[in-house]
């Protein structure tokens, strides 16, 4: 999501272009409203959006959706942004203009990441589901 639809259908040709479904905005609230209505892995946003600005979207996303894979976007990189975007739990950081291969890599790694976390989190569930079905069989024995 960014506020210029030049940047917004660049990264949505990008995307598209390997392979990835897409959804094109133009602020933060509607980002908010098709994230609560579809399923949503990543999200590109740009830290200057009008209303809600990208660092706000992102907080409020992986507050809702820790699992979820963040890029922020900017023309305006300054030191603070970076420190709110990391402190936000944002994955990456790009300043305009960036490298489409250099953002390319980086969304498959916070996918991959995401894919990873996800499988863990599966493993670590059916392994306390067996703990507790065990201890229940060793009470009963």
């Amino acid at each position: 999501m960014d506020d210029e639809a030049s940047v917004r259908g660049l990264i949505r040709r990008l995307l598209t272009s390997v392979g990835y479904d897409t959804r094109d905005v133009g602020s933060g609230q509607e980002a908010l409203e098709v994230a609560r209505s579809e399923q949503v892995d990543l999200v590109v946003t740009d830290v200057k959006m009008p209303g809600m600005n990208g660092i706000e979207l992102s907080r409020t996303r992986l507050e809702e959706n820790p699992d979820l894979t963040v890029l922020l976007v900017t023309a305006y990189a300054d030191l603070n942004s970076a420190r709110e975007a990391v402190t936000a739990g944002i994955y990456e950081y790009f300043t305009k203009p960036f490298d489409t291969s250099d953002m390319l890599n980086s969304i498959r790694r916070g996918l991959d990441h995401r894919k990873l976390a996800k499988k863990n989190e599966a493993y670590k569930d059916g392994l306390e589901q067996k703990a507790v079905e065990r201890t229940s069989e060793l009470k009963k024995a």
